[in-house]
């Protein structure tokens, strides 16, 4: 079966929010995203309200799911699961500004990266070896 560019971008843009849905939907799974960006909760302070935020990655990722397993895409349902991809993004960024992690600069930036790079070495795992080496050969 031969996947269109529209299923490519779909299923790599799910494939990439994946880890945030998992740290919400699974018990446990939330410590050890943060703790791949360095940041551990304290014991006893809730979670819940990153938990809420972090839904609108969720809701996002859900919606290019659901995009992608449309027969046949238009025009609309691509544009509609790159906004939903832009929302996802949008959402992790406001982590730092009004979330429950506000005041922790760049956490959202940090939560992106940590995403991308997952999913390249999921994906691509030469692509790590390669970027590793760039700045020796530059």
């Amino acid at each position: 079966m031969t996947l269109s560019l529209f299923d490519t971008l779909s299923h790599g843009l799910a494939a990439l929010l994946a880890p945030v849905s998992r740290a919400v939907e699974t018990p446990g799974s939330l410590n050890g995203l943060l703790a791949g960006i360095g940041v551990v909760p304290q014991p006893g302070t809730g979670t819940d309200a990153l938990v809420a935020a972090l839904n609108a990655v969720v809701l996002a990722k859900n919606r290019i799911e659901a995009l992608a397993a449309q027969d046949t895409p238009s025009f609309a349902s691509i544009a509609a699961a790159l906004d939903a991809a832009a929302d996802a993004f949008t959402a992790l960024q406001h982590l730092e500004q009004a979330g429950p992690l506000s005041g922790l600069q760049e956490i959202g930036r940090d939560l992106i990266n940590l995403l991308v790079v997952a999913f390249l070495e999921s994906r691509f795992p030469v692509a790590r070896h390669l970027a590793a080496l760039a700045p020796a050969l530059a």
